[in-house]
This record gives C-alpha cells, structure tokens and sequence, in this order.
C-alpha cells in the first residue's frame, strides 16, 4: 500500500493536551487553500512538492503533472500526460531545474522545470517505481521499486549508473548521507517487515558509470551497470513489530510507530541506535512522519492538528488541520518554513511557519 495513506486504529484514550507545551500560536501560519484538477474524489493519491523559492507549486496526480502559482493557484504549465499510467513520486533538484517523476507504468521521467519538457524516459524497473530522489549535488537521480531494486542514474542525461540489491521487496523512501557516501532505503522485506536499508556507494559517485556487466532487468538500451550489495541496518532484529517508519533526509533520525507510541530515535555514526524523543500517540491519521529536508522538523497529522516537532530540541508547533478529507501528502520547502498539504480531493493548503511554542 502506499506510504502517505497507511492509517492506524483510533487511539482509545483522551488526550490531554498541555497547554504550556503544545500551544498554537496566530503567527504561526498564513494559509492558502487552492483547488486542482477536481472537486470530486480522486482515485489516485496525489503529490505535493514546493519548489525552491516558494513560489510556486508542483502537484502530480494520475497522470497529470502541473505547476500552480502559489499567491494565485493559476496554472503556470501543465502536462496532461505525463505518464502513461499513476504518478506515485515526485522530487526537485536543488537548483530547480529539472524534476524527475516515478510511476506505476515502471518508467522515471526527467523534466526541464521550466517549460515541462521531458528529457529521458529512465527504463529498467521491472515493478512500479514507488520512489524518486536527487542527491545533495543534483547529479544522481536515485529511484526505489516494487521490484525489489534500487536504480542510480546520471541526472545529466538519464544514463544507468548502478542498481542496488539486498533481502528487500518494496523500496518506499530513499536518502542519501550528507556526503554522498551511503544511500538508506526505507521499505520491507518479503516478510512484509518494515525497515532500514544501506549501501556504501564509490566515490566520485557522478564519474562512476562503468562498464562492468549487463542487468538482464534493463531495457535494451540501458546500458551497461554495476551491481552493489547492501545490508539491512534497522531493525537488525526482524521481530521488532513496527507499523510504519520514516527516515530523514540526512539519514540521521528515525520516526517509528509502534502500539501506542510514536519514537524519533538518533541514528548516529557508529554509536547504534539511541531513542530520544518519545511521543505519545494522540489520534493519529497517518503511520508516517514527514522531515524537512534540512531534517530539523518532523510534521505528524492528527484528525485537528498538524504537529512539527524540532527533531533536536523537542519543541512542538501546531498548525490547524483544516482539511475537510484526508491529507494524503505533506511537503516542507527548501528551507523549512513552508509546509503544503495536500488532500485527497486535491485540496492544497500552504501554511508559513513564522514562530514556534516554548
């Protein structure tokens, strides 16, 4: 199932909110509700991603892509076929000038941001490509499957670099380390295991496209790449019931939903796995935690309230959820102080984050 719909039971217990610790304050949010493709229900789940700048906005749903305004919501450029089957990711590079789409027709397409022209059609997942992410650079694309794979590309021009294999089935988020080192996978295992995945990758990762062997999974065209085996990180026990996790963009923190309880644990450098923060589950819609992608906040849905918490500090903002359906996606800007959500009617509400509780 897809990671931005995964919904827990109703938590049995009130909650008592402490109004020192958890209150919202009126500067914390300007919101802007824009409508798209839609009033009715859509099939499909949407993407919602911000675009450096924050100004404008780029939402993906079925096969439609679309770039909106954000002070007005008018259309800026649209592509009504994008794909040929469901849009199930989206990422931007961090110049803002290329976007890179994964999709249930098993292709990832590159896409000049300007003016929605498609440059490389990325052909060698033999599953829906669930995932899609740029590294730190903006020269590798990194994309995740139902296939079991992990596929490296060359931004430049679509070209294979590596694909990456280990015990996993179903690759859902991706992230590479802040230098470019390792790549963690989040997914699960043909038991259905929720968990964390590592490569070491060679360095200069953006030269290394080497001849080594054919992939009998890539399209004919595809060229010739390097396979690299990786290892399961965490949980190293599989017994370990967990729900639904998250990773943050600089690999450091993990968000995990176990029974009653939501935990960030420090995923530090050879030092293991230390919890320190845990967080009472209060309602929650969703069995997932979006980061920002400097990884300082960490945004959890409830029924009323979006709740971003300061990974290193604790400290709690809300912002109202003010959603009449179910937030299917949730995308912080470049630098943290936007956050868009968006629905499953297509509704999408950007809130600025000015200020946070003490």
């Amino acid at each position: 199932s897809d990671r931005r719909v995964q919904q827990p039971q109703k938590h049995r217990q009130k909650h008592r909110t402490s109004r020192r610790s958890e209150m919202t304050s009126s500067r914390t949010r300007q919101r802007l509700t824009l409508g798209f493709f839609s009033e009715e229900e859509v099939p499909y789940t949407p993407v919602v991603r911000i675009m450096p700048g924050g100004n404008t906005l780029v939402i993906a749903c079925d096969r439609k892509l679309s770039v909106r305004d954000i002070p007005t919501g008018a259309v800026v450029r649209e592509r009504e076929d994008a794909h040929d089957d469901d849009i199930r990711d989206l990422a931007i590079a961090p110049s803002g000038q290329q976007l890179a789409t994964a999709a249930t027709d098993d292709t990832v397409r590159l896409w000049v941001a300007e003016t929605l022209e498609c440059v490389a059609v990325l052909r060698g997942h033999i599953e829906h490509v669930n995932s899609v992410l740029y590294s730190a650079d903006g020269c590798t694309v990194a994309t995740g499957g139902g296939d079991g794979t992990v596929r490296l590309w060359r931004a430049a021009d679509g070209k294979p670099m590596f694909v990456l294999r280990c015990n996993l089935e179903w690759a859902i988020s991706l992230c590479f380390s802040s230098g470019g080192s390792r790549l963690l996978v989040e997914g699960h295992d043909d038991q259905h295991s929720d968990g964390i995945w590592e490569w070491t990758l060679p360095a200069p990762l953006a030269q290394s496209v080497v001849s080594v062997g054919k992939d009998p999974h890539d399209a004919a065209d595809a060229g010739t790449i390097v396979e690299l085996e990786g290892r399961r990180l965490w949980p190293a026990n599989t017994g370990i019931e967990v729900h639904g996790l998250s990773l943050s963009p600089n690999c450091r923190w993990i968000c995990t939903f176990c029974e009653e309880a939501v935990n960030l644990y420090d995923l530090a450098e050879n030092s293991g796995l230390i919890q320190t923060h845990e967080i009472k589950k209060l309602k929650l819609t969703h069995f997932y935690a979006w980061f920002s992608p400097d990884s300082r906040r960490v945004a959890l849905l409830t029924d009323t309230h979006i709740k971003i918490r300061d990974t290193a500090t604790g400290t709690l903002c809300l912002l109202p959820n003010d959603h009449q359906n179910v937030i299917n996606d949730v995308a912080f800007s470049m630098d943290g102080r936007q956050l868009a959500t968006c629905d499953k009617r297509n509704n999408v509400i950007i809130h600025t984050i000015c200020s946070w509780t003490s």
